[in-house]
């Protein structure tokens, strides 16, 4: 287990059962998105050897886990274009920038 991890545990909610990611990542205080940048490079190194599997398990297994709030619409806009930037696309377009909302 760790920060790459892609294991699946299933939840009871109500009378449904859900497929959930076991290792969940959350910044309740974004700022400018540094931690989330960092987290997002330490897991990308532990695909050294395996670019090949990286965009796919950012789509699958990366993104859906990953969140982060942030109240002040400058900082956020700092994290969004910092996140989109780890990428290499604009922000607008970039899938790394799902999970972080301003609210």
């Amino acid at each position: 287990m760790g920060l790459a991890d892609a294991g699946k545990i299933t939840i009871q909610e109500g009378e449904q059962e859900v497929s959930t990611h076991r290792v969940q990542i959350l910044d309740p205080a974004t700022g400018t998105g540094t931690f989330l940048y960092a987290v997002i490079e330490q897991i990308h190194a532990a695909f050294a050897g395996n670019q090949g599997l990286w965009s796919g398990y950012v789509r699958e297994h990366l993104l859906p886990r990953l969140y982060g709030f942030e109240l002040l619409m400058a900082p956020y806009t700092v994290a969004h274009l910092k996140l989109g930037l780890l990428y290499g696309k604009p922000a607008t377009t970039s899938p790394a920038t799902n999970g972080c909302g301003c609210t």
